[in-house]
């Protein structure tokens, strides 16, 4: 009978047959290049908890052409639990509002301040010619055998009384929104997250000693929430917006750190593990 082959086997060997490198497998998948050489090398214990590396086995078998049902029974056959069937793939999202309004707004804005500017430019150069000169009444000389020419003497022009220039009314400075921005990283160990901004996966690898991402800072940024799923926590800094925070919780299980713009414009943090809020030390 012929001998199984083993899951990580099986993984590499469905890349190699699709002709591809872990490179073009990660930037195809969005997965890290360190969880899927983790994958192929069954080193199980190098990602998140067991419901997060069934998620991340569902995915790559999906993109390798197998079966993710298969592949599940076969990781829980070597782990000795019992496999759970493949979620089907999360629907599209729904695309951004249209900054149509705010474009808009903008025009008119602008159409405003241009008119009040070519109005006062009218204004000034009216008032800068002043009154008109009077006319200055000259007697031509004459000879003695000339005719004298009557004079004729025009009444003098009125003074042009001055038009006050109105003062500029100046237009309101639009408030500018102020955006989430989250610094992080692991100093002590190495830990895997998964970084969405706005809804969207932007990151997910592992960070910290010995790895890719190293112990260097990485930073991300959103216009609305951006949320941090831990595989682990300890060791780790985190910072919102330029001011740094206080530890995490120190957990082995799954924790999720969330900043989110509330509707009155101020930001709101989160802390959950196991989806279990964490309440804030007072």
């Amino acid at each position: 009978m012929q001998e199984r082959r083993r899951l990580g086997e099986t993984l590499r060997a469905a890349r190699l047959a699709k002709g591809v490198s872990l490179d073009e497998a990660a930037a195809a998948t969005r997965i890290g290049r360190p969880a899927l050489r983790a994958l192929e090398s069954e080193e199980f214990d190098e990602l998140p908890a067991p419901v997060y590396t069934r998620g991340l086995l569902v995915n790559y078998a999906r993109y390798l052409g197998l079966d993710p049902n298969a592949v599940l029974e076969e990781y829980e056959r070597q782990q000795g639990t019992q496999a759970e069937p493949a979620e089907p793939p999360p629907a599209e999202e729904s695309p951004r509002d249209s900054p149509l309004p705010i474009l808009k707004f903008l025009f008119w804005l602008g159409l405003a301040l241009t008119l009040g500017v070519i109005s006062v430019f009218v204004w000034r150069e009216f008032l800068s010619a002043g009154p008109a000169s009077p006319i200055v009444d000259v007697e031509p000389t004459v000879s003695p055998t000339a005719v004298r020419t009557p004079r004729v003497e025009l009444p003098p022009l009125p003074t042009a009384t001055p038009v006050p220039t109105p003062s500029p009314v100046p237009s309101p400075t639009p408030t500018a929104a102020t955006g989430v921005t989250v610094a992080l990283s692991a100093t002590t160990q190495r830990v895997w997250i998964q970084v969405s901004a706005d809804g969207s996966i932007v990151f997910l690898g592992t960070i910290g000693p010995e790895t890719e991402q190293g112990t260097n800072t990485l930073t991300w940024n959103a216009a609305d929430s951006i949320e941090i799923l831990f595989g682990r926590t300890g060791g780790v800094e985190i910072a919102l917006n330029g001011r740094d925070l206080e530890p995490l919780v120190v957990s082995q299980n799954p924790v999720t750190f969330q900043a989110a713009r509330t509707e009155t414009g101020e930001i709101e943090t989160t802390v959950s593990i196991n989806g279990t809020p964490v309440p804030a030390e007072e």
